[in-house]
């Protein structure tokens, strides 16, 4: 599954936003949608399908990137899982302020990844990244997802939101 996160943000924008990319039954594949394009909505069940994939399995440790939630953690845990959180969010004022550029600024992004990260290789088997990554500018999300990927073990399971309407 994570190697395909990666994939994800290496994509033409088009491709990533498949609410706006349809299937057609004439021709196999993607094609554009009209020039007056309608806003598609669709239900998602990630969330069922990321609990109904991980009740089965035993001792996983999940990271939650909302922050502490005290539903979220009896949840997990009386599925018999650690649980782990960080603000991502919060964390991206605390490491960047106000200014977005900040997000290019090397030392911050290191702080930032020290701050949400910090964690040995292999360790989570399941994270719950909501929508945090939409917040993020290229540089950010591009070092956030290398980190990820690394602590996250093969196989690992992931929710993570994305909206159309920018990345």
């Amino acid at each position: 599954m994570l190697p395909n996160i990666r994939s994800i943000f290496q994509r033409d924008k088009a491709q990533v936003l498949s609410g706006v990319w349809q299937t057609s039954p004439q021709s196999p594949g993607l094609r554009k949608p009209p020039l007056r394009a309608t806003r598609l909505t669709r239900q998602s069940r990630g969330i069922e399908q990321f609990f109904s994939d991980i009740r089965g399995v035993v001792g996983l440790s999940v990271l939650d990137f909302a922050g502490a939630s005290q539903e979220n953690i009896d949840f997990l845990t009386s599925l018999g899982h650690k649980v782990y959180t960080q603000d991502l969010v919060r964390s991206l004022d605390d490491a960047f302020g106000a200014d977005p550029g900040e997000q290019m600024n090397p030392g911050r992004v290191d702080y930032f990844l020290k701050l949400n990260f910090d964690y040995a290789s292999d360790t989570f088997g399941g994270a719950l990244l909501w929508d945090a990554f939409q917040f993020m500018g290229p540089a950010l999300l591009a070092a956030s997802v290398d980190r990820l990927a690394d602590i996250m073990r093969p196989g690992s399971y992931l929710l993570s939101y994305f909206t159309a309407n920018e990345r």
